[in-house]
């Protein structure tokens, strides 16, 4: 059994070289030798060390083979398990092969979809090729990789190996799984320049006289905080316009048809009416208020990109009289240098945490000042974003205290909507560890009846630790908080 033994990429790729040469005519060879070399370089060694060569030459042929036809406006998608006498190359995995027009989050989704099948991810082949093609599809020529090369003519080619499937109906499930996916994903991505524009387009209509809002203070940081979102700070993934409906017996949101970009298309939660009276007090409170924007998580994991909870953005509407009228809702993903960018430099977060140093009384250049600014700094941004300026100022002020203090302090806060509880805990650092993070998580999962839960660990120099727990729960009317119990029983 001939195993590929070398850590060298020149000496497997020499290896290539000589195999095809010996097996193919030369024409033949040259093309798909420039073929391999395109297709390994960014490569690591890991993935092929260890395996019989006969089979990743093989490989090389079915994925060249794949290439062969292809046409653009769509996805090509093979699930199959390699065998000899079929594809000339065997595996003990199911293959996933896909092919198509390259754009973002491609390969992160499809990581995704197969992590939420739970299947092991084997080996993941991913590069991006330039492709001339005929009219019809068909492979003319691989153009080199270069910067001027054509984007029009850039391919994604994904070869990735999971674990078996053995029944045919399996291998087809994993296969319209994929397609509809990808679907998803070129929907998004198709439409996000138009998503984008709709951000652009209210803040004009915001700095129009005729938008229904009176405090110039509340529409300048909502024009500032738009202006800021699409500067490259939010990954737009769908969006919705919306009406405000009054009736005799109640009020309902409905979405204007034809309004919807991007996975809004499909979003189930995002596109069926809603009926106020349905919705807790603060709900409604938070939907009818003067506040021009509303922030909020979706109830479905987001399936393109990262696997989080995706964020809504609402800006609302009012008529002439300033009543709430409908609102332009935005789905999607915060980008990462909102996470790590600092909060005077953005809008919204920087006035509330102005807000909460003024009512603090602190001098900022004093120590007690410091820490406070350091703890709003590193606050989840998130929770920034949808806590008031009351509910930060007693959290703030708490973890203040507790700063350089061996205590234990849970923070619970349910969002406007009721879908979620946030759930900050801090432990002495040196106590930390996974195994008590899964105690805290059970003890918060059970107190709240929750359904899922995300969480996020930051470590600083202060003497804690700080987990937040993000808890999906269903929605209720006065949901009871019972932070004391829950607290004395993470200590216990």
């Amino acid at each position: 059994m001939n195993l590929i033994n070398t850590n060298n990429k020149a000496v497997f790729l020499k290896d290539v070289t000589d195999a095809l040469e010996k097996n193919l005519d030369s024409a033949l060879a040259r093309k798909i030798t420039g073929f391999a070399f395109q297709y390994f370089g960014g490569l690591p060694m890991e993935e092929f060390k260890g395996r019989r060569f006969s089979d990743v030459y093989g490989a090389i042929i079915s994925c060249w083979n794949f290439l062969q036809h292809h046409q653009a406006s769509e996805p090509k998608v093979r699930v199959f398990n390699p065998d000899l006498e079929n594809h000339g190359w065997q595996s003990s995995h199911t293959v996933v092969a896909v092919l198509h027009h390259n754009m973002p989050f491609l390969i992160d989704s499809l990581r995704m979809l197969l992590n939420e099948r739970e299947l092991t991810i084997h080996s993941i082949q991913h590069t991006v090729l330039y492709i001339e093609r005929e009219k019809d599809g068909t492979f003319v020529e691989l153009l080199p990789r270069k910067a001027t090369s054509p984007k029009d003519r850039a391919e994604a080619v994904m070869f990735i190996e999971v674990d078996r499937h053995n029944r045919s109906e399996d291998l087809k499930a994993l296969e319209e799984a994929v397609y509809q996916l990808l679907s998803e994903v070129r929907t998004a991505v198709s439409d996000y320049e138009a998503m984008k524009g709709k951000a652009v387009a209210l803040i004009d209509e915001l700095k129009s006289g005729s938008c229904g809002i009176e405090d110039a203070t509340m529409k300048a940081e909502a024009v500032d905080f738009l202006t800021w979102l699409a500067k490259d700070h939010f990954t737009f993934l769908g969006y919705a316009q919306y009406e405000l409906k009054l009736t005799k017996k109640d009020s309902y949101l409905e979405h204007v048809k034809g309004s919807e970009l991007g996975i809004m298309h499909g979003h189930a939660e995002g596109l069926k009416r809603l009926k106020l009276s349905d919705l807790p007090q603060r709900t409604q409170q938070v939907m009818l208020g003067k506040e021009v924007l509303i922030f909020a998580k979706s109830f479905t994991r987001s399936r393109i990109h990262r696997p989080a909870y995706p964020d809504y953005i609402s800006v609302k509407k009012f008529d002439a009289a300033g009543n709430v009228i409908g609102e332009h809702r935005f789905l999607g993903l915060y980008t990462a240098t909102v996470y790590s960018e600092r909060t005077d430099q953005i809008p919204i977060l920087r006035r509330k945490t102005q807000e909460v140093i003024n009512r603090s009384g602190l001098n900022i250049r004093d120590h007690g000042g410091k820490e406070l600014d350091q703890i709003l700094a590193v606050y989840p941004r998130d929770e920034l974003f949808q806590m008031s300026v009351d509910e930060l100022y007693d959290v703030a002020m708490s973890v203040l205290y507790i700063q350089e203090r061996r205590k234990i302090r849970v923070f619970m806060r349910e969002d406007a909507f009721g879908r979620f509880v946030y759930c900050l805990v801090y432990v002495p650092r040196d106590i930390y560890n996974t195994d008590l993070r899964r105690k805290i998580e059970a003890v918060l999962v059970a107190a709240l009846d929750g359904q899922d839960v995300d969480f996020t660990t930051y470590f600083s120099e202060s003497v804690l630790a700080r987990t937040q727990f993000n808890i999906k729960v269903k929605p209720c009317e006065n949901r009871v908080l019972n932070v004391h119990e829950v607290q004395e029983q993470i200590i216990a």
